[in-house]
């Protein structure tokens, strides 16, 4: 699918997602994904779409979805968003890794949208900070530790 400049993409990915993950996303199952949406601005419905997203390395499990129709300009909002974190590759990490997110949209064999972003895997006693999710704090109290 193309477009003539100055005119919307036929096709669109809106992703919000975090930047940062750490071991402590994993015990307290924050999501990796917060929203996923599929927006059609072409006149004509879009039939048979196939929506995946991965990570090198991989600090979550990959995941794909099958969106059968978007209705002329609509979109499709993936409400299954959960992906398993690698806890135990969370977990043994002592130093930060930047991880490449793909998210590919494809029409069979035709790939309509290929997008990438990076993810940072922190460090198991790394916290975020203040401006991201600072309720992760409270994850990193250990009130059995013998020190």
């Amino acid at each position: 699918m193309s477009t003539e400049p100055g005119l919307l993409n036929p096709v669109e990915l809106l992703v919000s997602m975090a930047e940062r993950i750490t071991f402590a996303s994993h015990q307290n199952d924050v999501a990796v994904v917060a929203d996923l949406v599929v927006r059609n601005n072409s006149a004509e419905a879009i039939e048979d779409l196939r929506l995946s997203i991965e990570s090198e390395p991989p600090l979550f499990s990959g995941k794909t979805w099958n969106i059968d129709r978007i209705a002329p300009e609509s979109e499709v909002r993936i409400r299954d968003r959960a992906l398993p974190l690698a806890g135990a590759l969370l977990s043994e990490i002592n130093e930060r890794v930047r991880s490449q997110v793909t998210l590919k949209l494809k029409k069979g064999d035709e790939v309509l949208i290929d997008t990438k972003r990076d993810l940072l895997g922190l460090a198991r006693n790394e916290w975020g900070g203040a401006s991201y999710m600072p309720e992760l704090l409270a994850a990193f109290v250990m009130p059995n530790d013998p020190a």
